[in-house]
C-alpha cells in the first residue's frame, strides 16, 4: 500500500454457488476503513452465505479499489454444467484475475468433462485471464465424505486447482504414524 498497490484498474471474478451479505460487507468496509466495495453480480440471486461473503471481503482487504464481479452458479448443476457455467464466465472476463473457492472431487471427473474444463481454463489463458483457485478444505482427502475416514479410496485433489493453467491456493501438513498411516492434516498457516 505504501507503494500504491491497492488493485485499481483491475477486476477480480468470483464464481459462487452462495450469495454475498451486502449488509456484511459494508460493515466489514467500515470497520477495516476499506473504501465501499465496487460490487457486480452476474446471474440469479442466490441467498446469502459465508463463502461468497468472505472470498469478497478478503480480496478486498488486498486490493480496496479494485472491481469485483460475483458469478452465481448453480450449484447443482453436472460437471459438464458446471463447464459451460466456468466459459460463460471465462468469455465475460477478458484480462481478469479469476477466483475461485468453489470446486469438488478430481474423481468425479470422467476424462471428456475432465478435457473440457481444461480447455475452458485454457480458452481463460488465451484471453489474458489468470486463475487462483482453492486445493479444498479436505487436503490429499478431496473425495471424502462426512464423516469418512481419510484413506486411499478417498485421496483425490480439487477442480479445478488440478488443471494446467490454474495456481492452486492452499495445502496442508500431513502428520503420520509409526506406521506411516495418515494420522492428521492441519491447514497451512503463516509465512
Amino acid at each position: 500500500r505504501a507503494r500504491g498497490i491497492d488493485g485499481a484498474g483491475e477486476t477480480v471474478v468470483f464464481p459462487e454457488i452462495d450469495g454475498v451479505d451486502r449488509a456484511a460487507i459494508a460493515e466489514y468496509a467500515r470497520l477495516y476503513h476499506l473504501p465501499p466495495f465496487k460490487l457486480t453480480l452476474h446471474g440469479g440471486a442466490l441467498k446469502s452465505g459465508d463463502e461468497a461473503t468472505m472470498d469478497v471481503e478478503v480480496v478486498h482487504a488486498i486490493a480496496p479499489k479494485a472491481k469485483l464481479v460475483v458469478y452465481n452458479f448453480n450449484g447443482h448443476v453436472t460437471n459438464g454444467g458446471w463447464t459451460q457455467e466456468t466459459l460463460s464466465m471465462i468469455n465475460g472476463s477478458a484480462g481478469d484475475v479469476i477466483s475461485s473457492s468453489v470446486g469438488g472431487c478430481d474423481g468425479t471427473y470422467n476424462a471428456t468433462d475432465a478435457a473440457d474444463f481444461a480447455s475452458a481454463i485454457d480458452r481463460a489463458d488465451l484471453m489474458g485471464e489468470s486463475m487462483f483457485a482453492s486445493s479444498g478444505d479436505n487436503g490429499a482427502f478431496d473425495c471424502i465424505q462426512h464423516g469418512d475416514t481419510p484413506g486411499t479410496g478417498v485421496l483425490g485433489v480439487d477442480m479445478p486447482a488440478a488443471l494446467p493453467g490454474v495456481a492452486a491456493v492452499g495445502g496442508t501438513r500431513l502428520t503420520v504414524g509409526g506406521n506411516s498411516a495418515w494420522h492428521s492434516e492441519t491447514a497451512w498457516e503463516g509465512p
